[in-house]
């Protein structure tokens, strides 16, 4: 049997909770006996969660539950089915309990029945594991150089077997061994009980075979043959371990011609280095030869200077030992290159200046001496026993044998007895000369040019070309050129100079090109300053060795050029407004050096057009008079700008100007007058109300400037209001009642203030005037009536008025109140007569109202 209590609970949130109870009873029963598909249970390690192990049940009850009896976290049992099932992956090796017992429990409501089960982890052989990742993707790689010793450890793979406690033993084998070489085959071996892989003794390990990278695949092995298995890469770096090796020439020997030109590659030398380095040489030099030279990267042999076969001085044959390095230079080899020097006929050699392309050149003066040596041709032949002769090839021009002279057999060039003038003559003279064999069949030679200049010899005097028979004129204040000298010289490339033979006066001359001009600008009305001058001229050749002279006459001519100058040109004055018209303003002094009559003109802008007049050089005010009060006067700075312009009656005329500037002062002429009279203000009005603003209104500058202050009034209106005195504003100061004051004439006094130049009290000027303010009524007070209680008596039976009030209102007319009757208490002290009481309410037509 079971029952249930509930109890509700309560938070302060007002949720409701309900919490049940339940209750059995159990009566026990007889116990029965659990059955299992297997009993006796091995589990493999590494099974997977939820392999099967058993499945229980009882053969006596079908429909029973099954649970397991302790905790046993490894197992689980499904309590309907009985199936037992692992609940983690087991590890024969981690040192956990490979045994367990577990004892099942059956039961229901009424049965209940236990049982036990053997589970043991039985032990699995397990791959072995390759603990480098490089290695098992295969990326592993290491660096060793070629001369890397035998038996040296290169790799070493690591690896572990669970298994290996229990005696499994590890075995390590290379798979593969792939080189880039076909040459190089098993260089590497591996240890198979500890899997160090090292080079394998017997075998070549060289970079320059080709033996540059491995790939190695190894694997390693349990006795179970289970494995793991990777790639290393084995880098061979390369040594500088080979000498250079040179490509012998045939016999070790070059022939070479005694003419062969120097800076002539002979040959070039070829050395290979198995290293793959750049071979370079140089010349094994002990004797300090220079006749051959070694490019020491090319290996071109290259010939420095010319070889002689016929000089006995020189030699026929030269052993040349060239070097070949490496890179670094650390191995070295030699080659010996025997050079033989083989016989030329050769051509009689020239002076190099002479058979050069443009070829020698010799200069003499005109006046040479006849029958003297000009030139000696230099040639030689340098096979021995050889003669040379000379002739002439070619001469431009055509005649210059008729000038010069070539000996045949000695090689002079001499002059002959023809006249040489440079200023009529060819001046220079080309002559194409052969050096031959003599007594050959087909003789060689060299040839030549001889170019001889003639030079001009100063044998000329300078001539002029252009002397004037007529004065020349120069203008005062001119720079311009005066005249220009033009004298030649016959000797050609001979120049002509110039020069005055005395000082003249602001005066002169081009020494290259005879232009005469002013030094500086010549002023005629300078006492110093001549206006006739005759100057005397010399136009002489270089060196001064010839000269030739000449007189010029140069008149200097007035101009118009100086403008009218006025004592003054900026002029300032200062005048009062109050000046009269016809006042002298200012009388300019000026004048004109050239002695000019001078006009006067005056400029005025618009606004002081008439108030100035010119005569002659006299400034004068009128016809309208100076004014300050001006606001456009104001934004000129009260100051009266006069421009008069001066000119000449020169030609041209010339024109200069005077500025006048005319400053007027201001003077207090004015006095203020008042602009406003009267205001208005409710009674109401608390201190400082404005009442209105009064204004009085002064023409003098600055416009309106005023200071107010009240002197005077009725009715005590200075306690009444006040006024601000920069301002004019009229402020109420004490309390106002219309009942008592309705209206104040207010006496307001206004000075003028800064309206002189300088400030000055006794030329103020002062206004009055009478403001009036009037005071607007307010319904401030209620009406009153008099008496305030009124008894009558009167008869039931009268049909007239009775009573007359007498009621007033200090704010309203007695015609502008109305009256209500608002109550009426009756009262009835004896039989034969009543009285009545009623209240009165009195209002004035503004709702002011007082009750009787």
């Amino acid at each position: 049997m079971h029952f249930s209590e509930k109890m509700s609970l309560k938070s302060h949130h007002k949720k409701i909770y309900t919490v049940v109870f339940y209750f059995f009873s159990v009566t026990q029963q007889i116990l029965g006996s659990i059955t299992f598909s297997k009993v006796h249970v091995s589990i493999p390690e590494n099974s997977p969660i939820n392999t099967v192990v058993s499945e229980a049940s009882d053969p006596d009850v079908p429909d029973v539950n099954f649970m397991i009896v302790g905790v046993q976290p490894e197992f689980t049992i499904d309590t309907t089915s009985g199936i037992i099932k692992t609940q983690q992956i087991f590890d024969f090796e981690s040192g956990n309990p490979n045994a367990y017992l577990l004892l099942v429990k059956a039961w229901n409501a009424t049965y209940q029945s236990t049982g036990n089960i053997d589970i043991n982890i039985s032990n699995v052989n397990e791959a072995p594991v390759c603990t480098q990742p490089d290695f098992v993707a295969g990326k592993a790689n290491v660096t060793i150089n070629e001369n890397y010793p035998v038996f040296d450890v290169v790799y070493t793979i690591q690896a572990t077997d669970q298994d290996v406690v229990h005696g499994d033993k590890l075995s390590y084998s290379i798979q593969s061994q792939v080189s880039t070489s076909s040459a190089c085959q098993s260089v590497f071996t591996i240890n198979r009980n500890t899997g160090v892989v090292y080079r394998s003794p017997g075998t070549v390990l060289d970079y320059d075979a080709g033996c540059q990278r491995f790939l190695l695949k190894m694997q390693v092995n349990d006795t179970g043959s289970l494995s793991c298995e990777g790639t290393v890469e084995i880098i061979i770096n390369n040594l500088n371990d080979e000498v250079p090796v040179f490509t012998h020439f045939p016999s070790d020997t070059l022939n070479v011609s005694e003419t062969t030109l120097s800076g002539t590659v002979l040959n070039t030398v070829v050395a290979t280095d198995r290293d793959g380095d750049v071979v370079t040489f140089s010349l094994y030099n002990p004797t300090g030869q220079v006749v051959f030279g070694l490019d020491n990267r090319s290996g071109d042999i290259i010939l420095l200077q010319p070889l002689s076969f016929d000089d006995p001085d020189k030699p026929k044959q030269y052993l040349l030992p060239i070097l070949g390095y490496d890179n670094q230079f650390v191995h070295t080899s030699t080659y010996t290159v025997t050079v033989n020097v083989q016989n030329v006929n050769n051509p009689p050699s020239c002076d190099p200046d002479f058979s050069s392309a443009s070829g020698v050149t010799t200069s003499i003066p005109e006046n040479f001496p006849i029958f003297s040596s000009v030139y000696m041709i230099l040639a030689k032949d340098p096979d021995p026993g050889d003669t040379v002769h000379f002739s002439v090839i070619t001469a431009a021009p055509q005649n210059t044998t008729y000038y010069f002279a070539l000996d045949t057999t000695d090689g002079i060039i001499t002059r002959t007895s023809a006249l040489l003038d440079f200023e009529s003559s060819p001046v220079k003279y080309k002559i194409t000369i052969s050096a031959f064999e003599v007594g050959k069949a087909n003789p060689k030679s060299c040839t030549g040019v001889l170019t001889i200049d003639v030079s001009n010899v100063n044998d000329e005097a300078p001539i002029f070309m252009n002397i004037p028979s007529a004065h020349l004129n120069i203008y005062e204040n001119s720079l311009a050129t005066v005249y220009q000298l033009t004298a030649v010289d016959r000797d050609i490339g001979d120049r002509v100079y110039y020069e005055f033979c005395s000082l003249f006066t602001g005066l002169k001359i081009d020494e290259d090109t005879g232009r005469i001009s002013p030094q500086y600008p010549l002023d005629y009305e300078d006492l110093r300053t001549p206006h006739q001058q005759i100057i005397e001229v010399r136009a002489y050749d270089r060196n001064r060795i010839h000269s030739t002279t000449a007189t010029l006459t140069v008149d200097l001519i007035n101009v118009n050029d100086n403008s009218p100058q006025c004592t003054e040109d900026l002029i300032a004055v200062e005048y009062a407004e109050t000046v009269s018209v016809g006042t002298l303003v200012v009388a300019l002094d000026c004048m004109d050096l050239d002695m000019n009559l001078l006009t006067y003109n005056m400029i005025l802008d618009s606004y002081s057009s008439n108030r100035f007049t010119l005569t002659q050089n006299e400034i004068t005010v009128g016809p309208g008079n100076l004014n300050y009060d001006d606001t456009i006067f104001a934004g000129m700075q009260f100051k009266h700008t006069i421009i008069v312009k001066v000119t000449d009656d020169g030609i041209p005329s010339l024109t200069s100007t005077a500025t006048l500037f005319v400053k007027v002062t201001r003077v207090n002429e004015v006095s203020p007058s008042a602009v406003t009279n009267s205001f208005f203000v409710s009674e109401s009005s608390p201190p400082g109300t404005f009442v209105g603003a009064v204004v009085f209104q002064d023409q003098d500058w600055p416009f309106n400037n005023v200071k107010y202050t009240l002197v005077g009034g009725s009715n005590y209106a200075e306690s009444k209001f006040f006024i601000e005195s920069n301002t004019g504003k009229l402020r109420v100061f004490g309390n106002l009642d219309r009942e008592t004051t309705s209206q104040f004439a207010i006496t307001v006094q206004a000075v003028d203030l800064d309206n002189d130049i300088k400030p000055d009290p006794m030329n103020q000027k002062t206004s009055l005037a009478v403001v009036t303010v009037y005071v607007t009524n307010v319904n401030d007070e209620p009406p009153v009536c008099n008496p305030a209680h009124y008894e009558k008596v009167i008869y039931s039976t009268i049909l007239t008025s009775f009573l007359q009030l007498s009621c007033s209102d200090n704010d309203s007319p007695d015609n502008q109140l109305d009256f209500t009757i608002v109550g009426e208490t009756n009262y009835k002290p004896s039989i034969s007569s009543y009285f009545s009481e009623f209240p009165v309410w009195c209002f004035s037509r503004y709702r002011r109202s007082n009750r009787f």
